[in-house]
């Protein structure tokens, strides 16, 4: 191990140690650096931006609550991205079990977007293709489509996705293989 990486490991267990304190600084820090990843991470995943926020405040305080079982297997970032896939798959339960309808969610009374610089025709083919490429990804199987957007929306590194999904690096390569090979196929029949 290099001295820099030495360095670095050091500092990562010296934050970690103070999160455990409780010591305030720390705390302040680590929602700095990770608050609008973890925000990030949740509302590509949800239906809504005030879930996704929900769910962001629940991932901080797990973590707080969680701190002294942090045993450094990974880093801290990659640990909250835990976290926040377990509140994911908690809240789809509980989404289950009392489906809610609120007034934002009906198709009346929502007004579309203005269109963009381009033009109204070039804006809708540009909104189509998203819509595309998000209902290929969304129909992928939950491994392949969290692989995935752990890769290119969180640009985390395939060990990090590995702690994350609780796979080995080469089980991850094959997931991100196979969802893009399925997003080609449906995109470019």
């Amino acid at each position: 191990m290099t001295e820099q990486a030495y360095r670095l490991v050091s500092t990562e267990q010296q934050w970690v140690a103070a999160l455990q304190r409780r010591e305030a600084g720390a705390w302040h820090r680590l929602q700095a650096e990770a608050l609008d990843s973890v925000y990030g991470y949740l509302f590509v995943r949800c239906r809504r931006r005030e879930e996704a926020e929900d769910l962001t405040a629940e991932v901080f305080a797990a973590a707080y609550a969680s701190i002294d079982r942090f045993r450094g297997h990974a880093n801290v970032r990659t640990w909250l991205f835990g976290i926040a896939r377990r509140k994911l798959i908690d809240s789809a339960r509980r989404r289950q079990r009392k489906p809610e309808v609120l007034a934002v969610d009906l198709p009346e009374g929502r007004l579309p977007d203005p269109p963009g610089e381009d033009g109204p025709q070039i804006e809708l083919e540009r909104r189509e293709r998203l819509a595309e490429l998000r209902q290929e990804v969304l129909a992928l199987p939950e491994t392949q489509r969290e692989a995935l957007l752990l890769r290119c929306v969180e640009q985390l590194p395939l060990s990090e996705i590995a702690k994350v999904l609780g796979r080995s690096e080469n089980a991850v390569k094959g997931l991100l293989r196979r969802a893009r090979q399925a997003i080609s196929r449906q995109l470019n029949p």
